[in-house]
């Protein structure tokens, strides 16, 4: 794997890799999925906590893609795209089976888990970790899709039409819904929008 993720990251061109994967490279596939299997997976825990469901749709996700290379278009953002059907494909099976814990959108699922792992060599200062705390909380209250979007923004890094992609909403939808979570954040404490942001992000990296 160590291997793979070296190949990947001398390669300045996705590009390139997806045109290998649709001529039929499986060489190229396995990149693709060494590359974004970790980040599938955590985003998939936000779904469900059955980590074997979570496994299975990842797999699903890529014997997919491999029978539909033909189909597929050349011109894609693959991360974008992959968390794009990863989604469709979680939220589909989840409707299919009641028989594993899950959670809903607004078709019926409950909400977006959003786990915290506050690592004590990353945020030393008691005051620090109690500012994380405070955060953690008003994290757990702010509605579902703001809780996305935030996850996909500071800890997948993505951008405004990467993320209306994946959540299948629009652009300036998503520039509302990050607007309200940041308003929602910001009228419970005190705390800088810098220090939110940074803290945010320590919390999230480590899930």
């Amino acid at each position: 794997m160590a291997i793979l993720r070296n190949i990947w990251a001398q390669s300045n061109d996705e590009a390139s890799i997806w045109q290998d994967l649709l001529n039929g490279d499986k060489n190229a596939l396995e990149l693709i999925m060494n590359e974004y299997m970790d980040s599938l997976f955590l985003y998939g825990k936000r779904f469900s906590t059955d980590t074997n469901f979570i496994e299975d749709c990842i797999q699903d996700l890529f014997i997919g893609i491999w029978q539909r290379r033909d189909y597929l278009s050349a011109a894609v953002n693959i991360k974008s795209y992959l968390f794009s059907s990863f989604r469709r494909l979680i939220l589909r099976k989840i409707k299919l089976s009641k028989r594993i814990p899950f959670t809903s959108f607004d078709d019926g699922f409950k909400d977006f888990h959003f786990e915290y792992a506050i690592d004590n060599k990353i945020i030393k200062d008691e005051d620090a970790r109690a500012v994380a705390n405070k955060i953690k909380i008003l994290m757990d209250g702010l509605p579902k899709r703001q809780k996305e979007i935030i996850y996909l923004k500071f800890y997948e890094s993505l951008n405004r039409d990467e993320i209306a992609e994946i959540m299948q909403i629009s652009s300036q939808s998503v520039s509302n819904l990050l607007q309200k979570a940041l308003v929602n954040l910001r009228s419970n404490n005190e705390i800088l929008p810098l220090l939110i942001t940074i803290l945010i992000f320590f919390m999230v990296m480590h899930i």
